[in-house]
Formats: C-alpha cells, sequence, structure tokens
C-alpha cells in the first residue's frame, strides 16, 4: 500500500511512514499535499486489494479442496495416534509463503535501481510516472541501459530469495515459483503505467464476475478451472456460454462503477470518460489473454503493486 502512496507522493514510504507519525495528515492529505492524484491513488488501491484479496480466495478454495482430498487419512492419523498429522509442517509452510509475499517488493526494487543508475531522487521518478511514462521510458530518459537494469534487479532479488531459503523464511517451491516468473513480472512493470494496469486489473475482476455468473459458478471455482494456455473466452464458449454477453456484462459493470465513482467525487467525468475509452481494449484482453501458469503472486497484468 505504501508503494502506491510512494509513486502518488513522491515521498519514499519512511518519508510518509514520518510525516504520519509528526503531523495529523492522512494518507490522502499526504498524496494531495505532495501533487498526487488522489482518484488514481484511490483506484490503484482498490485495484491492488482487490487482486489480493481474490487471490487469497483462490487460495482458500485450492486448501479447502486439497484438505477434503485428505480428510480419510487425517482420520486414520487422528485414530492411529499421529494427532499432528502433518498440520504443524502444512501451516509453517503457509507462513514462509506469506512472509515471501511480503519481503520481495519488485517495484521498489525496479525505481531503486534507476534511481542509483541515473542518481536522482525518488520523487523525479514517481513525477515522470504520474505524467504517464512507463519505467521503460524513464531510463530510456536518461540514457540508461534498460536490459543493465534488468540484470541488477533480477540478480539482487534472486540473491534475496536464495538467501531466504537458505534461512528457512520461505519454501525452496516458493522460491521456484518467484524466479520462473521473474522475467516476466519485470517487463510487465516497466512497459505498463500504473493506470493501464489498474484499467487492465478492473476489467479483469468485471469479466469474471461476468463469466462466472453467465456459467452459474464463482469466479473462485472460474479461474480453477481454466487450464494453461486456455483462453478464458475459448472457455465461456466450450461451457455453452456467450462471449459476446459476457462482453457486454462486464462493460456495463465498468459503467457503473465509474457512474458511481464520478457521483461520490473521487472521479471527475473527464477522467471517467477517459477510463471507458480504455475499457473494451481491456475487456477484449481479459477475454483472449491464454491462462497463465500457476501464480507466484509476482506483479502481472492488473496489479501493478503485488509484491515479489
Amino acid at each position: 500500500m505504501l508503494e502506491v502512496i510512494s509513486m502518488a507522493s513522491g515521498l519514499s514510504p519512511a518519508e510518509i511512514v514520518q510525516t504520519l507519525r509528526e503531523s495529523e495528515l492522512t494518507l490522502g492529505e499526504i498524496v494531495t499535499a505532495n501533487g498526487g492524484d488522489l482518484a488514481e491513488v484511490e483506484a490503484e488501491l482498490t485495484a491492488l486489494l482487490t487482486a489480493q484479496l481474490e487471490a487469497r480466495l483462490e487460495a482458500n478454495t485450492e486448501r479447502l479442496n486439497t484438505q477434503l482430498e485428505n480428510v480419510d487419512q487425517w482420520v486414520q492419523d487422528l485414530l492411529n495416534g499421529n494427532l499432528g498429522g502433518g498440520m504443524a509442517e502444512r501451516l509453517q509452510d503457509r507462513r514462509q509463503d506469506r512472509r515471501a509475499d511480503r519481503d520481495f517488493p519488485l517495484i521498489s526494487a525496479v525505481t531503486e535501481a534507476i534511481q542509483a543508475a541515473a542518481g536522482v531522487e525518488p520523487g523525479e521518478i514517481a513525477e515522470q510516472v504520474r505524467a504517464g511514462s512507463t519505467l521503460a521510458e524513464v531510463i530510456a530518459s536518461y540514457g540508461l541501459d534498460e536490459a543493465a537494469i534488468v540484470a541488477e534487479v533480477e540478480a539482487a532479488l534472486t540473491e534475496r530469495i536464495n538467501a531466504a531459503v537458505e534461512e528457512g523464511t520461505i519454501t525452496q517451491l516458493r522460491a521456484d515459483e518467484l524466479l520462473a516468473g521473474m522475467d516476466e513480472a519485470i517487463q510487465n512493470i516497466l512497459t505498463t503505467t500504473p493506470g493501464g494496469r489498474r484499467d487492465q486489473a478492473l476489467a479483469q475482476r468485471a469479466v469474471n464476475r461476468a463469466a462466472a455468473e453467465a456459467l452459474g459458478i464463482l469466479p473462485a471455482d472460474l479461474r480453477l478451472a481454466l487450464a494453461e494456455g486456455q483462453t478464458l473466452a475459448d472457455f465461456i464458449s466450450s461451457s455453452g456460454g456467450d462471449v459476446e454477453a459476457v462482453r457486454a456484462a462486464a462493460l456495463a459493470d465498468l459503467e457503473a462503477a465509474a457512474a458511481e465513482a464520478v457521483e461520490r467525487g473521487p472521479l471527475t467525468q473527464a477522467e471517467a470518460d477517459e477510463r471507458l475509452a480504455a475499457a473494451p481494449a481491456a475487456i477484449d484482453d481479459a477475454l483472449n489473454t491464454p491462462t497463465p501458469p500457476p501464480p507466484s503472486r509476482l506483479p502481472y497484468k492488473g496489479c501493478s503493486e503485488a509484491p515479489l
């Protein structure tokens, strides 16, 4: 969350915390006082928290299915004196996975590498991003080598991840997932703007809801049902659904959400119109992008501030 506020305000996370401690300003007031767009921050945080909650819902669904599959074994363990039944080890693994989600922030690593190479303050990078530049464009504006920045970020995070495995703070499985998805995640961060990632996240959520409702299943079940490499449009068609009806329902959902945001005040009508103009393309991407491998909780399309 602090990274979203940091990018909007130009302050470092430490400076934000210090401001909160030393003044009576709210986070919203800090954003506004430093020239940030409060409506943009609200939408970005909404997309971030939605993606995190949906990921938790999916993870919980998978865990419950696993528990159901192992009920017979657990009963036997209980009756035969093995009261632990591996529960302590499973809980430890889940604690390690959550710690991994928190300990490897990708956007911070990229922006810090740019800052160090260019010799500039964090606020200068944030100002360019707020003006609509991607981080790849920021790198080019300083005459830096993008490949060198990426290599530096990957090397630093790989070292931290491997060290965490050795220290026992994350599992090797989690480390493998993080490392496998790192390059794609970095490229996504470099080539998309926060607004673009926000729009894609909102579109993906709207499409998932519309598709799940059309097929009579839960959104979490929808994601679990998709095979790797399959598009959502293909799945809807093969399940007897109407892709065009889902597209229309998703667009109506986004239009209603934008109208509500304008009425409540976070968005101006012009900002809402700009987002809705991008909605059809974002919905098409959500419908026609092949399903990726199981998530590693790296930043990906639609989740600009997710931790590595």
